[in-house]
């Protein structure tokens, strides 16, 4: 009898011992499935972080330009109403082209005017703004070239104006200036300009189109 119960100490000792060792096994498991889901989450957070940041700006500058042409150009131009075109470059900056507006017959593929890109201003055109067709009549072109040669200027500068606080809010306009120094963007800074008191009159809404 004592040596029957001296082997089944050992046996129960054993099966104790191997169930405690499954146990634990099955409590790393969790912890181990745990690791694994938060390694996911976080891989999968920095992939979205890095198309986030991969995802394009606005591709057009919102700031605009002072446009200009010298006044030999401009001198050229008949006394009659001219036609504003916006365009953008390809350096995405928003300029103008300028047609002569005819009575009848068809219109050049080419303009009679191009103005070209100054100075950035502080101006900007936002969401809800037009970029509409502007208008310079017959009268104010023949006025310029008066002013051109009473001051002896020898540049046009077209200086935008704020949308939110033009005559008609919401457009895209621009005060029509003079000026003796090169307004282009890597020349001296311009000393002085000559205001003129002519506006492109936006195509529509205004009341001299």
């Amino acid at each position: 009898m004592l040596m029957q119960r001296s082997l089944r100490f050992p046996v129960l000792l054993c099966i104790i011992t191997l169930l405690a060792s499954c146990n634990g096994n099955n409590s790393t498991t969790p912890a181990a499935t745990d690791s694994t889901s938060v390694s996911s989450a976080d891989t999968m957070s920095s992939a979205n972080k890095t198309n986030a940041s991969e995802q394009p700006a606005n591709l057009i500058d919102s700031y605009l330009d002072t446009l200009w042409v010298s006044v030999g150009d401009f001198a050229a131009l008949q006394n009659r109403r001219l036609a504003f075109r916006f365009y953008i470059d390809n350096t995405e900056s928003v300029l103008m082209n300028g047609w002569t507006i005819k009575v009848n017959g068809d219109y050049p593929p080419n303009p009679d005017l191009s103005l070209s890109k100054g100075r950035k201003s502080t101006i900007q055109y936002k969401a809800n703004d037009y970029l509409g067709n502007l208008l310079v009549s017959g009268a104010d072109i023949a006025r310029l070239k008066l002013l051109i040669v009473q001051h002896a200027a020898k540049y046009v500068l077209f200086g935008p104006i704020d949308p939110a606080t033009a005559s008609f809010p919401g457009q895209v306009t621009y005060n029509i200036l003079l000026s003796v120094d090169d307004p282009h963007p890597f020349a001296k800074p311009v000393n002085a300009v000559i205001a003129t008191g002519i506006v492109t009159n936006p195509s529509p809404p205004g009341t001299a189109n």
